[in-house]
């Protein structure tokens, strides 16, 4: 079997205003003026509160107080105790110590437990995926819901397509905010012409988050680089620090995917946009420790506290239900044979194809290996394994994200291949941690994110490249694992508490909002 030739994954549209942003003064143009605070905490109107149009202020002297409790509110923040050498807390619910990051400030910081809460600072988040999307279901949503679980104050700006914003799934992200007291203003999201239409978001939200920042707000997070854009204007004028929360490298993203030159003038202008931002923002998050260390080599951003962070999961929520694993397999015709999975869409730099080609070659290794496609893409699923020489051993299928737990806990192993591009570098697949957390073997390639720092793990395999040799010594590998099933799951779901856990997510995000806040002039 011949390895495949390289495709040019489609890359989703991005705005080119991101090199359009002029070198701002040190100054803000406009000083802090809070206009009314936003809703407390308790009484009648604590809950989700959703806004589209803008609202009325409520008073000059309303205004006064809650700038006046600001430097209470950070210096209650500023208060706890941190240690930069000490041994890794434990968190509330009693698990294992978290595992240190040296150099790693959202990692290592233990907090005490006594003086856990957040003290009500009010957080500004910006993103430009919906909340009501699966991407904002997934890892935009339970973070806020989280941190804001942990005292928090969030007010979200999202920009919803409105394909995804039905009135159902607006009520679904309304009452998970409303149940830790979140604020959420929802906005448009403007597809097309792709300049004028991003240019356009970007605009909104900047005056969208002034606007909110004028009612108090001492931190604005910004979950990748159009908030970014956003957060980075919004913050000089309201004299807060904010966050840039790093989720790929556009520019890289976009010569990779064939679209840009890397000579070519918008790829020049993105990058030094990006490095801008890097540069302005007073902490940054990054999803692997590979992509922070390669710009620090590099010096895109003076001393500023950083963290890692890779995309987590409730571990506890994918755990299957009882009898879900004989529910499935029996749904679909699978009985006690060895499965393979993949979970998600096969847009942009998925590789389904050498999927294919793995399990066509994992299948002569492992007697009655069976392979399932859980996908929201199932009609393009189905065409690519139409022609497939083991097509009777593949079952295609589409599920709700609240079925995920059962159709991962019916498999044994987790496939994911994404193309060697270097803006690979940057990427954390959400899936890992939930193939992991599901008791699967993870097989996926070295040069995705930090999956090389893994290796060795018992329930990690890597897939050096997209050749027979390379599927065959996989395959033997996963096979050996596959011998020993219950210490497998074992495995997987240890490596998912150690490396891809929420709790740790939240613990890593705390311990960099209370640096950036520490260290606010």
């Amino acid at each position: 079997m011949a390895a495949r030739a390289r495709r040019t994954p489609h890359v989703p549209a991005l705005c080119v205003v991101l090199g359009a942003q002029p070198a701002r003064p040190t100054r803000p143009l406009l000083a802090s003026r809070r206009l009314a605070p936003l809703p407390p905490r308790g009484g009648a109107h604590r809950g989700s509160h959703v806004e589209r149009g803008r609202s009325l202020g409520a008073g000059r002297l309303s205004a006064l107080a809650d700038r006046a409790r600001r430097p209470e509110r950070l210096a209650q923040a500023r208060r706890l105790r941190l240690h930069g050498d000490g041994p890794a807390p434990r968190s509330r619910c009693r698990r294992a110590p978290l595992p240190d990051r040296r150099g790693d400030p959202g990692g290592s910081d233990p907090l005490v437990d006594a003086e856990r809460s957040a003290a009500g600072v009010r957080v500004l988040y910006l993103t430009y995926n919906g909340l009501t999307e699966p991407l904002g279901r997934r890892q935009v949503l339970p973070y806020v819901v989280g941190l804001a679980a942990r005292g928090w104050r969030f007010t979200v700006v999202s920009f919803e397509k409105a394909e995804t914003a039905d009135a159902e799934a607006r009520g679904q992200v309304a009452a998970e905010l409303e149940r830790v007291g979140g604020h959420w203003v929802r906005k448009r999201y403007h597809k097309r012409p792709t300049l004028p239409a991003t240019a356009f978001d970007v605009a909104s939200g900047i005056a969208t988050a002034v606007r909110l920042g004028g009612r108090g707000v001492d931190l604005i997070h910004a979950r990748s680089t159009v908030p970014a854009l956003m957060a980075s204007v919004a913050a000089r004028l309201l004299r807060v620090p904010w966050i840039f929360d790093v989720r790929g490298l556009v520019a890289e993203e976009y010569a990779d995917g064939g679209h840009w030159s890397r000579d070519g003038l918008l790829f020049r202008l993105t990058r030094d946009a990006e490095n801008r931002l890097l540069r302005s923002a007073r902490g940054l998050v990054f999803l692997t420790e590979r992509i922070r260390e390669e710009f620090a080599r590099q010096g895109a951003w003076p001393g500023k506290p950083t963290a890692v962070i890779p995309c987590a999961v409730d571990t506890d929520a994918f755990v299957a239900p009882p009898g879900g694993r004989t529910r499935v397999r029996s749904a679909l015709d699978l009985g006690d044979r060895p499965l393979l999975v993949y979970s998600g869409s096969l847009g942009s730099w998925y590789r389904l194809r050498e999927m294919l080609d793995f399990y066509d070659v994992a299948a002569r290794e492992i007697e009655g290996l069976a392979f399932l496609i859980v996908s929201p893409d199932e009609q393009k699923a189905r065409g690519l394994v139409a022609d497939h020489p083991r097509a009777a051993h593949i079952r295609v299928v589409r599920a709700r994200p609240e079925q995920m737990p059962e159709y991962l806990g019916a498999a044994d192993a987790g496939l994911c291949f994404l193309g060697d591009h270097h803006s690979k570098a940057a990427s954390s697949p959400t899936k890992y941690g939930e193939y992991l957390a599901a008791g699967l073997a993870v097989v996926t390639n070295p040069w995705t994110g930090d999956a090389a720092r893994l290796a060795g793990d018992p329930a990690w395999i890597l897939v050096d490249a997209f050749s027979p040799e390379a599927y065959a010594a996989a395959a033997t590998e996963l096979r050996r694992r596959l011998e020993g099933p219950d210490r497998l799951r074992q495995d997987a779901r240890a490596l998912a508490q150690r490396s891809f856990s929420m709790e740790d997510a939240l613990d890593r995000y705390e311990g960099l909002y209370r640096r950036v806040l520490e260290t606010a002039p």
